[in-house]
């Protein structure tokens, strides 16, 4: 065997062992879309005290037909699932209009604390009309069950500690509960936790599905460009290995596979392709030009010098794009950026050992079967040529215009920014159409059943059993009576009404709560009897086991992140006119406070990234140019981008989880291009001594099919997410295809239209005339 043989075998056997690798790693890979903010940020702390001291768990919401809930069928169907359910390992409670607390005098006199349910079987009700009497009495009403009864609901809470593995598990038992059910077998489903399930199990399919459409995609392109086979394979081989190792690399980091991850497969494939191009175009000409003396050594070795710093330049760029998400406060958009950033620049190194282990595997015969008949140009090579042409036609006239032009749209868009911009974290609607059954089933709670979002304040204390004193009673009697009146809570929750239900069936003096601090403790202890004997602790969602803590509910309908945020401002407000000395400032979290509570870190990791792309991309610019080319090229590739930006605040679209890494990850893209004229139009000018204005044609038509090719590619890349049934994806795909759009023409009219100006190109030609 021949040295070469012997290297062309080990390379790709090496090849081999690196993908299967990678591929085996990957397998660890986490669906986890419910992992927001670090341990320790106060906003995660605060949610995570919830279920540690009042028992508020993720739930699956299933809401049903209820014309047939009190009859005896309808009793036996309810009674069943509840028991199925509750069997289910991380379920912690089912909630249903059988199986709400009922506080109640039993005919001996007695004070009962039970659950309906429990009441009919132990004959504390009579039968099913008197429970439905009985029910419709409560403040359960319009919340259990609609309040013209057609309506119902089963809340089933399950503690799964934040795992999706095991959310999954328990969500599809219950899923499957419901569907034997004749109650719940065509059930509407809602809740927090199921959410949570659907967007994990939306991540997992649709990573397949749209890796397979790419992985399609670039093939067709590819071999519609060379026409060959092995050309196609290399690239696409090269491709898909860096992306197995970026995944694998995922895994080993424990980072969990996210809705706004799955961008890094799909660009990351579209970038190697995009450099593998450039490399692969270049070593064709090389073929092209080469004597019958020229050696694959020779033809390699120019290959390679002319290609591997521009590729590594453009690569560093589009790590650099992605990679700054590392400093968003945000851990998938934290996670995104390490991944990416480590994903990119081992995607260079896979691309240059893959594509020149193929291209010394070629050059042989490549040589030995050069002249002949030339090749027709493909159709991607004849579209992108017309394009050029006309594109350089517009430079050599159209200057002014250009410039008019960019200044308006810039002028616009800085308006549009600085009067429409804002943020939306809100799950529901960031990531599901209002026409989704999701949506829809958020919806009929909204409308039938008191609401789907809740805004927890926590009061808490350092003073042991505060809150079974008189005064924060009176205190929160007064705050829930102030919030009732906004118009987007619907109702409140708190330790009050137990507490309530109780004094009314010991002390029938037409008053409705406690009336002193003697009636208080009375009926505190009663209230106490719950959490020890055998029937529903009705303070276990109140008031923590210590009694220093206070939880307060404020039930709204889905409310947008700016919607809750002015909720929560205007709660602020109406708690300063009302006395409360004796309750300290609250706590305000919940799932729905919580996301909205995202919406600032979103705006945040907006300006940062974009400011740190901007500044290390000028860096890059800066030390491989000159100052003033990095200017032009950092006009050229942000005006785009800031365009894009204000489009999206133009039509009214909010920076969301997804749109907020458009302007870094196109930037970190589109300055591929940017970099390939900047590299030509140097070399022609300094390196060749050409005249300014042909080494500015030359680097705008020899790098210029790639360009335009490449951002085909990233266009495809990014418009495979339009497949996708989720808003955010769809939105990122639009938005990232237009900044992708107006970066080729930032790159191949507005960046010439620049380095024709002297200011621009002034340093450039002093640099030419001294080395002439």
């Amino acid at each position: 065997m021949s040295n070469r043989l012997a290297l062309i075998l080990g390379g790709f056997l090496l090849w081999i062992a690196v993908a299967a690798s990678a591929v085996y790693g990957a397998r660890g890979l986490q669906y986890d879309n419910d992992k927001w903010l670090s341990p320790d940020n106060p906003h995660e702390i605060a949610r995570n005290m919830l279920a540690s001291e009042f028992n508020q768990f993720e739930s699956t919401m299933l809401l049903f037909k209820a014309d047939k809930l009190f009859t005896e069928k309808g009793f036996e169907s309810a009674a069943a699932f509840t028991d199925a359910a509750k069997n289910i390992d991380g379920v912690v409670d089912v909630v249903s209009a059988y199986d709400a607390s009922l506080i109640m005098t039993d005919a001996g006199g007695s004070l009962v604390i039970t659950t309906y349910r429990t009441a009919l079987e132990n004959g504390q009700l009579a039968d099913l009309p008197a429970l439905k009497a009985q029910f419709y009495k409560s403040d359960y009403l319009g919340r259990l069950l609609s309040e013209d009864g057609t309506l119902g609901a089963f809340i089933v809470k399950q503690d799964t500690g934040g795992a999706p593995a095991l959310r999954a598990v328990v969500v599809e038992q219950i899923l499957a509960l419901a569907a034997q059910n004749p109650l719940t077998a065509d059930a509407e489903i809602a809740g927090d936790g199921y959410l949570k399930f659907t967007l994990d199990a939306k991540t997992q399919t649709q990573l397949g599905t749209i890796l397979s459409i790419v992985a399609i995609g670039i093939a067709l392109f590819l071999f519609s460009l060379f026409g060959r086979v092995w050309k196609t394979a290399l690239v696409l081989g090269t491709a898909m290995t860096a992306v197995a190792v970026a995944m694998g690399l995922m895994a080993v980091f424990g980072h969990n596979l996210t809705i706004i991850a799955l961008a890094l497969p799909v660009m990351l494939s579209v970038i190697v392709v995009a450099d593998s191009l450039h490399i692969i175009r270049y070593w064709d000409h090389e073929i092209d030009i080469a004597r019958d003396d020229t050696s694959v050594a020779h033809v390699l070795r120019e290959t390679l010098e002319a290609t591997w710093l521009p590729c590594l330049t453009t690569s560093a760029t589009s790590a650099v794009g992605f990679g700054v998400f590392y400093f968003s406060e945000l851990v998938p958009l934290r996670e995104f950026g390490i991944d990416s950033f480590l994903g990119i620049l081992l995607g260079y190194g896979i691309m240059m050992g893959g594509v020149f282990l193929g291209l010394y595997t070629a050059t042989p015969g490549a040589l030995a079967r050069r002249g002949g008949t030339k090749e027709a140009l493909s159709l991607p090579d004849r579209a992108a040529d017309s394009f050029l042409k006309l594109d350089w036609s517009v430079v050599g006239n159209n200057r002014p215009a250009t410039f008019a032009v960019a200044v308006a749209l810039t002028l616009a868009s800085v308006t549009a920014l600085f009067l429409n911009a804002k943020s939306e974290s809100n799950l529901l609607d960031v990531f599901f159409k209002p026409s989704s059954d999701m949506y829809q089933a958020f919806d009929r709670v909204d409308a039938e059943l008191g609401g789907s979002g809740v805004v927890s304040m926590v009061f808490q204390t350092d003073e042991e059993d505060y809150f079974r004193t008189y005064p924060p009673f009176v205190n929160l009697l007064d705050v829930e009576s102030g919030i009732e009146n906004l118009r987007a809570i619907n109702s409140t929750e708190s330790y009050s009404n137990p507490l309530g239900d109780i004094h009314q069936n010991l002390i029938d003096d037409g008053t409705q709560y406690p009336q002193n601090e003697e009636q208080l403790a009375q009926e505190m202890l009663f209230s106490e009897w719950s959490r020890s004997a055998e029937s529903r602790d009705v303070l276990a969602e109140s008031v923590n086991f210590t009694f220093d803590s206070n939880h307060l509910r404020a039930y709204t309908p889905n409310l947008s992140s700016t919607e809750l945020e002015a909720l929560v401002g205007k709660i602020e407000q109406q708690m300063a006119l009302i006395d409360t000395q004796s309750l300290p400032q609250p706590i305000f979290t919940g799932h729905s406070v919580f996301f909205s509570q995202l919406s600032g870190y979103i705006l945040n990791t907006q300006f940062t990234t974009v400011i740190l792309t901007f500044v290390f991309i000028f860096i890059i610019l800066a030390f491989e140019f000159n100052f003033r080319l990095a200017m032009a090229g950092m006009i050229a590739c942000s005006l785009p981008i800031l365009i894009t930006m204000g489009t999206i605040a133009a039509l009214g679209f909010p920076f969301d989880f997804a749109t907020v890494i458009i302007a870094s990850v196109t930037m970190g893209l589109s300055i591929d291009d940017t970099i390939h004229i900047l590299h030509r139009y140097q070399h022609h000018l300094v390196d060749e001594h050409k005249s300014q204005r042909l080494s500015l044609r030359q680097a705008l038509f020899i790098p210029g099919r790639p360009i335009v090719q490449s951002t085909f590619l990233f266009c495809f890349g990014a418009g495979v997410f339009l497949s996708s049934d989720m808003v955010m994806l769809q939105r990122f795909a639009s938005f990232t295809m237009m900044g992708l759009v107006l970066a080729l023409l930032g790159a191949v009219l507005l960046l010439p239209s620049l380095l024709s100006v002297r200011f621009f190109n002034q340093t450039s030609v002093e640099q030419a005339r001294r080395t002439a």
